[in-house]
């Protein structure tokens, strides 16, 4: 697990982080924004990065991330760094500050090229 803090450029506070877990050729990788975050670029510019970055090693042939499926600017955030829609994973994740109760997230995944 590699995790990085996510700054704006120059100065400011904490936007918030990105990461990744590698499980053989398959990465998997997610951030996390303070509201400050939002809808500036922030996202889009640190998960273009995290994709460009990781399917340059040639070990690896697979990146995927998952986001709530209510959750529009992560749905686009996904779309715009090049990952394409798989599916939807039913009641797949707790995420307590939304719910007790488990929820579906959408599944976003970029193969390498051969």
């Amino acid at each position: 697990m590699c995790t990085w803090l996510i700054y704006p450029r120059g100065e400011g506070s904490l936007l918030g982080s990105i990461g990744f877990s590698v499980n053989q050729h398959t990465v998997q990788f997610g951030y996390c924004l303070a509201h400050d975050g939002w809808e500036n670029g922030s996202a889009t510019e640190v998960s273009r990065a995290m994709v460009a970055t990781i399917l340059a090693n040639p070990t690896i042939w697979r990146i995927q991330a998952r986001c709530h499926v209510d959750h529009a600017m992560s749905v686009r955030v996904l779309e715009k760094a090049g990952l394409k829609l798989e599916g939807t994973w039913r009641w797949y994740s707790v995420l307590p500050n939304l719910t007790e109760q488990p929820q579906d997230l959408l599944l976003y995944a970029r193969i390498r090229n051969h």
